[in-house]
């Protein structure tokens, strides 16, 4: 299984520390730029942030991740824009009984059309990407860690 974490760092383009996600011990957006690195994708920074100031866009994005029913999640979004609307990663998730799977990943690539709910309509997966599965509880705690966060925010 791997592990996931919610871990306060600066990000490239960040000018303080935020939760970032931290899979397996390394920042989900350096995961990506591994496998990508011509597509910009270093320095995404997660959707749970408060930093979503449209109020449709933070509720889809919890609403989703906190599904029980397969989802595709918004999971990182570019620091400059903080929505939807630009560069946007997410992830296809189904929940289990005792894990979380992260089947897999891509960017959305859909249009203005219906948003913020036609995000993940339309992606370009990532094919270099594996799937990612976590313990339930660690990852039940991965979010916690967001909504504390958002609390005291």
């Amino acid at each position: 299984m791997n592990q996931i974490q919610a871990k306060y760092e600066k990000s490239k383009y960040s000018q303080k520390a935020h939760l970032t996600i931290n899979v397996d011990g390394k920042y989900l957006d350096l995961i990506l730029h591994e496998f990508y690195p011509n597509q910009n994708l270093i320095g995404l920074v997660p959707t749970l942030l408060n930093w979503l100031e449209d109020p449709k866009e933070r509720q889809l994005v919890w609403n989703r991740i906190e599904s029980n029913e397969r989802q595709v999640v918004p999971i990182l979004m570019c620091p400059d824009d903080v929505d939807l609307w630009c560069t946007v990663i997410v992830a296809e998730v189904e929940k289990t009984n005792d894990s979380v799977k992260w089947l897999r990943l891509g960017i959305d690539i859909g249009g203005p059309d219906n948003m913020p709910d036609s995000i993940g309509t339309t992606v370009d997966w990532f094919d270099k990407i594996e799937p990612m599965e976590f313990d339930k509880t660690e990852y039940e705690k991965f979010i916690s860690e967001f909504k504390a966060a958002i609390d005291k925010d």
